[in-house]
Formats: C-alpha cells, sequence, structure tokens
C-alpha cells in the first residue's frame, strides 16, 4: 500500500485529534486544529491560482484540469479528488470526478456539482460524480490516471 504524506497526517490526525502536533513555546496546536489550519491554508494558495497540477496528456482535449481540482476541494465534504474523462456519445468526451469523502462526512453527486458550479464555468462541470472509499495516487501525491479511467470504465 502507497501513501502520500497528506494521507498519513489525515490519518493520525484522524486517531488522535486531541493529541498535541505541534508546541512551540506556550503555544500548543491539536492534531485536529493543525489539520483544519492546513486545509484553510491550502484554499488560501488555491483562491491564489496555486493548486494541485494535472499531466496534460492526462486531459481530454476541452478539459482545463486545474480548474476542477480546486472547485471540488471547496466543498468540505471532499476529502480528495481525480477529475477524469469517459467516451460520449454526444461529447466525444466528458468529464468525470472520481471523489474520496472526508471520514464521516455525506453527500450527494448534486451537492459537490453545486459546490463546484460556483467556482468552475458551467461547461467543464463534470458529467457524472463517482464516489470510492479511497483514490488511488503515487508516493508523491500524484493522481493515478490509469486506474481512474478504469473506475470510471466500470462504471464504478
Amino acid at each position: 500500500m502507497e501513501f502520500n504524506l497528506a494521507q498519513v497526517f489525515e490519518a493520525v490526525a484522524a486517531a488522535n485529534p486531541d493529541q498535541d502536533c505541534v508546541v512551540f513555546g506556550d503555544r500548543r496546536f491539536t492534531f485536529a486544529q493543525t489539520a483544519e489550519r492546513a486545509r484553510r491554508f491550502a484554499r488560501v494558495l488555491h483562491g491564489w491560482g496555486l493548486g494541485a497540477h494535472r499531466e496534460r496528456s492526462q486531459l481530454a482535449p476541452h478539459e482545463s484540469g486545474q480548474s476542477h481540482l480546486g472547485a471540488f476541494a471547496e466543498h468540505p465534504a471532499v476529502y480528495d479528488v481525480v477529475v477524469t474523462s469517459r467516451p460520449s456519445a454526444r461529447w466525444g468526451n466528458e468529464v468525470v470526478a472520481l471523489v474520496q469523502l472526508a471520514d464521516g462526512r455525506r453527500m450527494d453527486a448534486d451537492g459537490i456539482i453545486a459546490e463546484a458550479a460556483r467556482h468552475i464555468a458551467r461547461y467543464k462541470l463534470p458529467k457524472a460524480i463517482v464516489f470510492g472509499d479511497r483514490l488511488q495516487r503515487s508516493p508523491s501525491g500524484k493522481a493515478d490516471y490509469r486506474w481512474a479511467k478504469a473506475q470510471v470504465a466500470q462504471g464504478g
């Protein structure tokens, strides 16, 4: 099994939310507080235009890729997302998002698409959301697009 640093930290934070994570002088932050600050910081970076990078060769011609990832990350129920495409009789290819929900969170596809619609153009919205227990990534955190396309092809 391979995990990236963010996944390991989230797992430790979930298992030990009230344990000290950072101690600096007389200031203490628990794992839960540190995880929340990291998520807020990631949203700020996204707002500045910084974010996850996609392999351009993996994108369908009509996709922009990077704008999709940040739009889904804005939703508090979303832990991880991989955006890919699948063949479409109508469009040639259509956007599909594989979503891993945060532990204990529930959300339907319509709610996630509604949040994404607040951040990206309507034509970039996914035609489908596929939920998974865990999305496959490399140790460096890059999405496994072959795996993602296979999941979408299986309808899963």
